[in-house]
């Protein structure tokens, strides 16, 4: 999984996304894309299927689709806002977690 933490230089946990393809850090994710699926006929998912996201960098989705293989793509902040709504994290349940977040680095 491309989800990875890298200590910033005040010595915190930064949590970073991986390209799978090049293997470098995906900083801006308004240009990061999430592969979820690479649908072909005689393969159809079956219900209860997992399938592991790939998470790739601009420049590796331009060289994948220059592939022309039959997949779904969707830009990395809107995966992402897919992912939290479908986990049903509201709001307050998101401040709750920053508040202990916050809480617990305080004391390390």
């Amino acid at each position: 999984m491309a989800l990875t933490f890298q200590v910033d230089d005040k010595g915190q946990l930064d949590p970073k996304i991986r390209c799978d393809g090049c293997g470098g850090i995906i900083k801006n994710y308004a240009e990061g894309f999430a592969l979820v699926d690479t649908p072909s006929a005689k393969d159809s998912p079956k219900s209860g299927t997992i399938r592991d996201p790939i998470f790739l960098c601009g420049g590796c989705e331009k060289n994948e689709q220059r592939k022309g293989d039959a997949r779904r793509s969707i830009p990395l902040d809107h995966f992402m806002l897919y992912l939290l709504n479908n986990i049903q994290l509201t709001p307050r349940a998101l401040e709750d977690a920053g508040e202990k977040l916050r809480g617990a680095s305080a004391w390390r």
